[in-house]
């Protein structure tokens, strides 16, 4: 009990070291950080008729560094310290713990990781949904929750809403989610499943339709 306690032990610590390093390449000197390109500063100015997720979650790094490039970046420096906690949670249940650690490892110091992640680029707001999708995705079928079913098709189909071709993965990932219920037998959750996924991307289609014609949104 004691071996198996310190063994845990040990990963959390090498976790937390993870952490640190990836927040040490994301975070310093971003007051010498640039945006990617142009674009990055519409959630600044202007936000009609483009993806509207990422400037309303902005809202709230807006509140406390004030409106500014810096701001933009640290939101996304944060939200790709967000993506690696993600990925070590779902390598840990797709594979093992140490598969995790490997995982998180690598993510930490990915050069194209560490730059888009300091560039105000939107699109890592992207990663974070994905991959907290297919977390609460898996959870759900394996456990039978359907909480985790339906948050995991709320994530997933507001995706769009960062990046509009995300609607591509749709395909890919009903096929995925009917591939694994048929593996483990649960058409329960697959029926859920579908369900849940085709009803909120119909409506969340209708609604970016809407925003697309009027910039309201």
């Amino acid at each position: 009990m004691q071996a198996e306690s310190r063994s845990n032990l040990k990963h959390y610590a090498v976790l937390l070291m993870l952490l640190v390093i990836a927040a040490g390449l994301r975070f310093w000197n971003l007051e010498g950080a640039k945006f990617l390109s142009p674009d990055e500063y519409r959630a600044l100015y202007q936000s009609k008729f483009h993806t509207p997720l990422f400037s309303l979650l902005y809202a709230v790094p807006k509140m406390l560094w004030g409106p500014s490039e810096e701001s933009i970046i640290r939101f996304t420096a944060a939200l790709g310290i967000l993506s690696l906690l993600l990925v070590y949670v779902l390598a840990a249940k797709i594979w093992s713990a140490r598969a995790a650690l490997l995982s998180a490892a690598l993510l930490s110091c990915s050069a194209t990781h560490v730059f888009f992640s300091r560039s105000g680029y939107p699109a890592i707001l992207l990663s974070v949904l994905f991959l907290a999708a297919v977390t609460l995705l898996l959870r759900g079928i394996d456990s039978e929750r359907r909480l985790s079913l339906i948050l995991s098709a709320i994530v997933l189909a507001a995706s769009p809403l960062v990046y509009l071709p995300a609607y591509a993965l749709l395909p890919a990932m009903l096929l995925s989610l009917g591939f694994y219920c048929y593996n483990q037998n649960k058409p329960t959750s697959l029926a859920l499943g579908y369900a849940l996924y085709l009803i909120l991307f119909s409506l969340l289609w209708w609604g970016f339709s809407v925003y697309a014609e009027t910039g309201a949104l």
